[in-house]
């Protein structure tokens, strides 16, 4: 899926680049290359749904399964 990003959006983003910090949004601009994983999570997520799971398993290891 390709997203569209609005001037504005683009240009708040660059704008942070060029200051050398962390766009305050957008950084979903900058995932890309997860959709091999869509499949995966759609699965984890039915699963917990159908009360399966309690959590989804991380699809990449630096995504903990956050407990409370």
């Amino acid at each position: 899926m390709i997203a569209t990003i609005s001037p504005q959006r683009r240009r708040e983003i660059i704008d942070a680049l060029r200051r050398g910090t962390v766009p305050r949004n957008g950084l979903d601009a900058f995932s890309v290359g997860l959709e091999i994983y869509d499949a995966v999570l759609d699965a984890e997520l039915a699963s917990v749904k159908a009360g399966g799971r309690d959590c989804p398993r991380p699809t990449r290891p630096e995504t903990p399964c956050a407990t409370s």
